[in-house]
C-alpha cells in the first residue's frame, strides 16, 4: 500500500492480514447491509463503486468511510483518490479536498478525470482562472469527457465572463450537437447576452 499522508493522523496501525480483515470488516459493518458486505469480502474494489453509488444518493459520509476503507485495504486508485475527494467537497471540506487532489494529481498526472476533479475543488473554492486552466487541460487530455465541457461553460458563466462562456457553449455544441443540455445552456447564456445589451 502506498503511504497516503493524508492518513497519516489516523494512527491506523495493523500488525498482520488477519487484524486488518477484522478492523475492515468491523468498520464497514458500521455502513454496508450484510448482503453489500458479503459482497465486498469478495472484492474489496467494490467498495469503490459503493462509494460512489453513495455519492450519487447524497450520502457523502458513507462514501467517504468507503473509499478510505477501500484505500486503506487496496492502495491508492484514482477511483479511490478521487471519490474521496467528491466526498469531502460534498462535506463542506473543500481545504481538505483540494489538498487530496494536490496528492492525487501527483500521483496521476496523466488521468483526465483527476485533472477535471482538481478543476472543480478550484471552482468550489472561486479561483476561475485556475478551474478553465484545469478544465481545459482535462479536455486536451481526454476530448471526449463531457463533463469538462459542461463545467468549463459553467465557471466561464459563473465568473462573469459571458463571451467565454459562449465561445465554450459553441465548442460544447459542435462536440455534442444533438444534447439538449448543451443547447437549452447556450441558449439560456444568448439570452443573458441579449439584456445585457438591451
Amino acid at each position: 500500500m502506498r503511504h497516503n499522508p493524508y492518513f497519516k493522523d489516523k494512527g491506523i496501525v495493523m500488525a498482520n492480514p488477519g487484524e486488518k480483515h477484522t478492523y475492515v470488516r468491523e468498520r464497514l459493518k458500521k455502513v454496508l447491509s450484510g448482503e453489500e458486505l458479503d459482497e465486498i469480502e469478495r472484492d474489496y474494489d467494490h467498495l469503490i463503486d459503493l462509494g460512489f453509488e453513495s455519492v450519487e444518493n447524497g450520502e457523502y459520509t458513507k462514501a467517504y468511510d468507503l473509499f478510505v476503507t477501500n484505500m486503506q485495504v487496496s492502495g491508492s486508485s484514482p477511483d479511490a483518490v478521487n471519490g474521496l475527494a467528491i466526498s469531502l467537497a460534498e462535506l463542506g471540506e473543500t481545504e481538505k479536498a483540494f489538498e487530496v487532489m494536490k496528492y492525487a494529481v501527483k500521483l496521476y498526472p496523466d488521468d483526465s478525470i483527476t485533472i477535471a476533479n482538481l478543476a472543480s475543488v478550484y471552482w468550489d473554492m472561486r479561483d476561475y482562472e485556475k478551474a478553465v486552466y484545469y478544465y481545459n487541460k482535462s479536455i486536451e487530455m481526454n476530448p471526449d469527457l463531457a463533463d469538462s465541457y459542461f463545467n468549463l461553460v459553467n465557471v466561464y458563466y459563473e465568473s462573469g465572463d459571458v463571451l467565454m462562456a459562449y465561445l465554450a457553449s459553441c465548442t460544447l455544441m459542435q462536440k455534442y450537437p444533438d444534447d439538449e443540455q448543451a443547447r437549452t445552456m447556450q441558449n439560456d447564456i444568448l439570452l443573458d447576452m441579449a439584456i445585457s445589451l438591451s
